[in-house]
C-alpha cells in the first residue's frame, strides 16, 4: 500500500524516538543506579560527619549514653540498618534495627570510619555502619524510573511538537502540491498555487520548478499538436496531389518485395495487369509489371549504392489495351534502429507525354510538303540503324534532281511542289518500307538509305539505276503540261556512324555525277 511522504516521515521519527528512548533508558539504568548509590554513600558520609565528634567523645570516654544518642540519631535514617562504635580499648557499642539481621559481619558488610581523640587528635576508635542495600537499590531504581518517565514525557512532547510542525510546515503544503499535481493534465494551462509563506523555501522552489516544467511541457505539447496537425494536413495534401496526379507510391524491403502502396498503385496494376492488391503484396514489385524484373532490381541497387534517387522510364504491356509508359523514381534508405534497407518510390503514367514527345519528334523530323522524313529524321534513322554485325552496312544515297529549276521557273512554285511530291512517292515505291528510308534533305535534294550487306555494291547500283529510271519518267502536271526531270545520285557506305560525314561523302560523289553529265550515279571511293 502506498504511504504519503508525511506518514513515512512520522514513522521514521517514531522509530528514531523509540530507539533514542531505549538507548537512553539503558544508559540511565546502567549509570543511574550507580550514581544513586554513590549519592547515598556521600549522604552517609555527611551523616557520619555530623555525628563524628559525638562518636569520638563516646569512644574516648567510653560513654554508652553518648554512643546511644549517636546511634539513635543515625538510625533515624532508613538507609542505615546498624551502627557500631568501638574504642581502641574495650568499649563496644552496637545499635541496630529490629528486623532480624542476625549476626553481622562488620568487616565485610560495614563501612568503617576512624574516630579521632578530642584531646590529641589521635585515633581513639571507629564507627561502623551497615547500610540498607535493598532500600538503596530500590531508591536508585525509583530515581531511574522517574528519570525515564521524564525522558518519555519529554520525548512524547517533543514528538508531538515535531509532528505538528512537520504536518504544518511540510505535510500540508506537500499534500496540497500533490493534490494539485494529480489533477494537472498535459496540455492544460493549470498551474500550482503557492502560499506567500513558502515563496522562499523548498516548497516554493518545488512549486516554481513544477510550474515552469508544466509551462514548458504545455508549450511543447501545443507545438507538437500544431506540427502534427500541420503534418497531417501536408500528408493529406500530398496524398490528394498524388491521387489527383495519378502517382503510385510504394515501399519495398531489401528484396524489393512490396510492403505498402497507395490506392493509385493498386488500382493501376489491377486496371492494366488484372492484379489485385493481395496478389502483389509481399511479392517482388518489379515482377508484376516489368518483362525483365532485373532492370528494376538493378535500378534499386544503384539507388542504394549512390544514395541518390534514380529515375528511369519503362514500358508496360497491358493485358488489354495499348502499351503504357511509366516513369519509375526510386530511392534507398536504412532504418537507424534495425539497420535494414528499404526502398521507396513513385510510379506515374507518362504515356501521354511520351506520345506527345514522339509526335513532336515525328513532326520535327517530317517534311510537310512530301510527307517524307526531313534531314533530322534521316540523321535519326542512320543513328538507330547501326548494323548488328560486321557484314551489315548502310548505303547512303544523295539525290539531286536535274532540270527541276527549269520546271519551277517555267510553270511556277505550285508545279514545282507537285513535281517534288510525285518524285517522293516514286522513290518510296522503289525501297523496302520496313528497312530502308527515303527523305527530303531540302529543295530538290533527296536522300535514300539502304540497309544491305557490306559487299553488295551490285544491289546498291541496281537500286540506284531503278531510282534514276523511275524519276526520269514523264510527269503530267495538274494543269495539263508534261515535264521531265532527271536525277544525279552519289553513293557512300556508312563506316563511321556519323551522319554529316557520310552525307558529305555521298554528296561529293553526286557532284562528280553532275560534272560527268548528270542523270547517273556514282559510288564514293577514297582517292
Amino acid at each position: 500500500m502506498n504511504k504519503s511522504l508525511t506518514s513515512r516521515l512520522i514513522v521514521t521519527l517514531l522509530i528514531s524516538a523509540l530507539i533514542y528512548m531505549v538507548a537512553i533508558a539503558g544508559a540511565l539504568i546502567e549509570f543511574g543506579i550507580k550514581k544513586a548509590k554513590d549519592n547515598a554513600l556521600i549522604q552517609q558520609e555527611k551523616l557520619v560527619t555530623t555525628v563524628r565528634a559525638s562518636a569520638s567523645i563516646a569512644a574516648y570516654v567510653e560513654n554508652e549514653e553518648i554512643a546511644e544518642e549517636v546511634g539513635s540519631s543515625l538510625l533515624l535514617h532508613p538507609e542505615i540498618l546498624a551502627v557500631k562504635i568501638t574504642s581502641n580499648e574495650s568499649f563496644n557499642y552496637v545499635k541496630q534495627r529490629d528486623i532480624g539481621l542476625g549476626d553481622i559481619n562488620w568487616e565485610q558488610s560495614g563501612y568503617q570510619y576512624i574516630l579521632l581523640s578530642p584531646v590529641n587528635n589521635l585515633s581513639t576508635g571507629s564507627i561502623s555502619i551497615i547500610l540498607n542495600e535493598e532500600l538503596l537499590n530500590q531508591n536508585a531504581i525509583d530515581v531511574v524510573e522517574a528519570q525515564i518517565k521524564l525522558l518519555v514525557f519529554q520525548t512524547i512532547i517533543l514528538l508531538i511538537v515535531m509532528l505538528i510542525a512537520i504536518k504544518k510546515v511540510v505535510g500540508t503544503p506537500l499534500k496540497r502540491v500533490a493534490a494539485q499535481l494529480a489533477i494537472i493534465r498535459p496540455g492544460e494551462e493549470t498551474k500550482l498555487t503557492l502560499d506567500e509563506q513558502h515563496q522562499n523555501d523548498e516548497i516554493g522552489l518545488v512549486t516554481s520548478s513544477v510550474n515552469q516544467f508544466v509551462e514548458s511541457a504545455t508549450s511543447a505539447i501545443h507545438t507538437e499538436r500544431a506540427l502534427r496537425e500541420k503534418i497531417s494536413l501536408m500528408e493529406k495534401h500530398y496524398r490528394n496531389v498524388l491521387e489527383k496526379a495519378q502517382i503510385g507510391f510504394f515501399v519495398l524491403n531489401e528484396k524489393t518485395e512490396l510492403l505498402k502502396g497507395n490506392d493509385v498503385l493498386f488500382e493501376s496494376l489491377e486496371r492494366h495487369l488484372l492484379l489485385s492488391k493481395e496478389d502483389i503484396l509481399g511479392q517482388c514489385l518489379f515482377d508484376s509489371f516489368l518483362k525483365d524484373s532485373t532492370l528494376g532490381n538493378k535500378l534499386a541497387k544503384k539507388a542504394k549504392l549512390t544514395q541518390e534517387p534514380i529515375s528511369q522510364e519503362f514500358v508496360i504491356e497491358p493485358i488489354l489495351g495499348e502499351p503504357v509508359w511509366i516513369q519509375l523514381l526510386i530511392s534507398a534508405y536504412q532504418d537507424s534502429t534495425t539497420l535494414e534497407w528499404y526502398y521507396e518510390g513513385v510510379i506515374y503514367n507518362v504515356t501521354d507525354r511520351v506520345i506527345k514527345e514522339q509526335q513532336a519528334l515525328n513532326l520535327a523530323q517530317l517534311d510537310t510538303l512530301t510527307g517524307l522524313k526531313n534531314r533530322l529524321g534521316c540523321a535519326d534513322f542512320l543513328l538507330k540503324s547501326k548494323p548488328g554485325s560486321e557484314d551489315k552496312v548502310l548505303a547512303v544515297m544523295v539525290l539531286d534532281l536535274d532540270g527541276f529549276k527549269t520546271v519551277n521557273d517555267t510553270f511556277g512554285h505550285a508545279a514545282g511542289d507537285e513535281v517534288l511530291c510525285i518524285i517522293a512517292q516514286r522513290l518510296k515505291n522503289q525501297v523496302r518500307q520496313n528497312k530502308d528510308l527515303v527523305s527530303r534533305l531540302g529543295g530538290d535534294e533527296f536522300a535514300v538509305l539502304i540497309s544491305c550487306d557490306q559487299k553488295s555494291t551490285n544491289l546498291v547500283e541496281y537500286i540506284a539505276q531503278k531510282l534514276i529510271d523511275t524519276v526520269s519518267k514523264p510527269i503530267v502536271l495538274k494543269q495539263g503540261a508534261m515535264v521531265n526531270v532527271g536525277v544525279s545520285i552519289g553513293i557512300a557506305f556508312d563506316v563511321t556512324g556519323e551522319f554529316d560525314v557520310c552525307l558529305s561523302l555521298a554528296d561529293e560523289a553526286m557532284y562528280q555525277v553532275k560534272k560527268d553529265g548528270k542523270n547517273g550515279y556514282r559510288l564514293y571511293r577514297a582517292s
